[in-house]
């Protein structure tokens, strides 16, 4: 049985936080040697990883909701102004 992945907005916010603490700790190794070098250039190449996810989400969920959208105003046959007059007129 197979669960279809549940990508949302909190996801995103998880990864810039992951990014950061990547490059926090990154920052805290000393590059006295190869070893402290690689650390660094590994945290660095992770923490691009994490944002560059993070963007590709964030495009995706932008896309999911233009689709939510326009299948509300194709449902409810409601422009955003059309929306705004209706409650407007409803006090």
């Amino acid at each position: 049985m197979t669960t279809a992945a549940h990508v949302s907005e909190r996801t995103r916010l998880d990864l810039i936080l992951a990014a950061d603490n990547v490059l926090h700790l990154g920052s805290l190794i000393v590059e006295d040697d190869t070893r402290g070098r690689t650390l660094r250039a590994l945290a660095r190449h992770v923490e691009r990883d994490l944002r560059r996810i993070a963007g590709e989400i964030d495009a995706e969920l932008d896309a999911r909701a233009r689709v939510a959208l326009d299948m509300a105003q194709d449902r409810f046959a409601l422009t955003v102004a059309g929306l705004l007059a209706l409650r407007a007129a409803q006090g």
